[in-house]
């Protein structure tokens, strides 16, 4: 389940899917899922896809230096690794961490 969700989010990132499409189906995969864990990273990817570029007070990571986007990362690896979080939230921290992998790689490509 996770791993649907991730390329769902990836290929929404990449331009491979339409972001209406993809904010779709995760919300079918959030539905369907049943462990905590894929409930949290489904939940984390629609966020990155939806609320994230709209509010206000969210973090463009998009803005950050690259150095930033790296330790911003890295801390939020540690929180989907540290084991007193629930596996919601260890789920969501992970959609977290796979989408700012995705903008170092991209940013890596374009030189920023």
């Amino acid at each position: 389940m996770i791993e649907r969700a991730r390329k769902v989010l990836l290929a929404v990132l990449s331009g491979e899917m339409s972001k209406k499409d993809g904010v779709a189906e995760l919300g079918g995969l959030l539905s369907k899922a049943k462990s905590d864990l894929a409930r949290g990273y489904c939940f984390g990817a629609r966020a990155i896809l939806t609320k994230q570029p709209t509010d206000e007070y969210a973090l463009d990571p998009t803005k950050l230096p690259k150095r930033d986007v790296r330790y911003v990362a890295e801390r939020l690896r540690k929180y989907a690794e540290f084991r007193f979080h629930d596996e919601f939230d260890r789920g969501y921290f992970a959609a977290w961490v796979d989408y700012l992998s995705y903008l170092q790689r991209a940013r890596g490509r374009r030189g920023d």
